[in-house]
């Protein structure tokens, strides 16, 4: 065999494995490190104006970033998750025992039903239970070991930090590595960029905005757990269609149900008002250019994203997306239209 052939080969196979072995090692904090890189890509336009504030130096301005996203961000985000938790468990531990109004109303519910529709017999007390113990299931594993959630806090942070700094340089080294011409390398890079940013803003913020909005709704024509009924407000905004209609009419007739009449048409007018607009006015600013990704299909990646990464994927299944369709968008763009690609004429229109 040719010396030089086995050298090649030798590297080969010693390259390979040394990226196992570098696998395996970044294996437990991959989750952390692709929030903080999402995070970074995210805050990168903050980081560019704070970097000019502070005449160019970049570590003082990614302390500034990190520090203005966790007043503005992190620290409502932890709360909302902490309040959600604790009503996810409580409404659990009243529903098992009987003794809550939501089961009187759930029974009321299944009178009317049965008088009008005797054919369907509705169990809405075991539902409810199911979905709130998957829930808890899933959220409880965030706060399974109050060191490692720190220690992960803290490596994160630490993650982010030197994205931001580091950014441009590690994306320049990503453009030295890559076998494609640079002009292409730097396209594809933005493609990701803006189909990250249109996800994360245009659905996931937009979704997220409506929950909160809702669940303030909630609490102010006095429905129980509004924080939990917020949350699944946001996850149903991105059902197409129906929105937070999916959580807005059960809402409201619990409470007729259970004798709020005026409550209940209250709830009525705020959704109308306060939560259907937000879509409207707030979703075409947030959104922007980019790739526009249905939100049905936004849906099924929070799901799924949920059931393969845990609680994270909330973020990370519809990043996946965004990520699969930008590639798309750049296949079509660099090989269907590439130079060398001989396309058919189009016919003349009538």
């Amino acid at each position: 065999m040719d010396k030089t052939k086995l050298q090649l080969y030798f590297f080969l196979a010693l390259l390979i494995a040394v990226i196992g072995f570098a696998a395996r090692i970044f294996l437990p904090y991959l989750n952390i490190l692709a929030l903080a890189a999402t995070l970074a890509v995210a805050l990168h336009p903050v980081q560019q104006r704070i970097v000019k504030l502070v005449h160019g130096f970049r570590r003082a301005a990614a302390l500034l970033t990190i520090s203005l996203a966790g007043i503005l961000i992190l620290a409502p985000v932890a709360f909302f998750v902490l309040r959600l938790l604790q009503e996810s468990l409580d409404l659990y531990t009243r529903l098992s025992s009987q003794s809550d109004t939501y089961t009187r109303a759930f029974a009321s519910v299944a009178g009317y039903l049965d008088r009008y529709l005797p054919g369907i017999k509705l169990d809405f007390s075991a539902f409810a239970g199911q979905l709130l113990s998957w829930l808890a299931k899933n959220l409880g594993t965030i706060f399974s070991g109050t060191v490692q959630t720190v220690f992960g806090l803290f490596v994160g942070l630490i993650a982010l930090f030197y994205f931001l700094v580091d950014g441009d340089r590690l994306v320049a080294a990503l453009i030295e590595l890559s076998p494609l011409d640079d002009r292409y390398d730097r396209q594809i890079l933005e493609r990701l960029s803006g189909a990250v940013n249109s996800v994360l803003r245009g659905s996931l913020l937009v979704a997220i905005i409506q929950g909160i909005i809702f669940g303030l709704g909630l609490w102010i024509f006095g429905m129980p757990d509004p924080t939990l009924w917020g949350g699944c407000a946001a996850l149903a905004a991105l059902v197409p269609g129906f929105g937070t209609s999916l959580i807005s009419v059960p809402s409201m007739i619990y409470l007729y149900a259970t004798g709020h009449a005026w409550q209940a048409f209250g709830l009525l007018i705020w959704s109308v008002t306060a939560v259907s607009t937000i879509d409207n006015l707030v979703g075409p600013y947030l959104v922007g250019r980019g790739v526009r990704i249905h939100p049905f299909l936004v849906l099924i990646a929070v799901l799924g994203g949920i059931s393969y990464f845990g609680p994270l994927g909330f973020l990370f299944g519809p990043l996946i997306l965004s990520l699969l369709f930008g590639l798309l968008e750049i296949y079509h763009l660099l090989v269907l239209h590439s130079p060398g690609k001989k396309t058919r004429p189009r016919k003349a229109r009538a």
